[in-house]
């Protein structure tokens, strides 16, 4: 997850929907509840940027542009390996990294 703020804002707290920039899961047996009701969550809560590492396939799910009313996210951007990563870690900062070096 990518947070707004420093992390001493979040001594003492937990972090909330509207404090993520950008939150990233690392799916294998996980995937389905990853894509399916972690994915309506996310939407729903209003998370930017969404990405899922989809350690089957070997590739990166970025999802972003959330319908919150419909918990919704228009289709992926589906990254394979070579591919570069922009993760969102600001309002208009992104940071960019290889799939290749999220996957083991």
């Amino acid at each position: 997850m990518v947070l707004r703020g420093p992390r001493i804002d979040y001594r003492g707290k937990r972090p909330t929907a509207a404090d993520a920039f950008c939150v990233v899961e690392v799916a294998d047996s996980s995937y389905e509840h990853d894509a399916g009701e972690k994915l309506f969550g996310y939407a729903r809560a209003g998370i930017p940027q969404y990405i899922i590492i989809n350690l089957r396939n070997r590739t990166a799910e970025v999802y972003t542009h959330p319908d919150q009313a419909a918990g919704t996210y228009p289709p992926a951007l589906i990254l394979s390996e070579g591919q570069e990563l922009s993760l969102c870690v600001g309002e208009t900062e992104f940071f960019s990294v290889p799939p290749n070096d999220l996957l083991p």
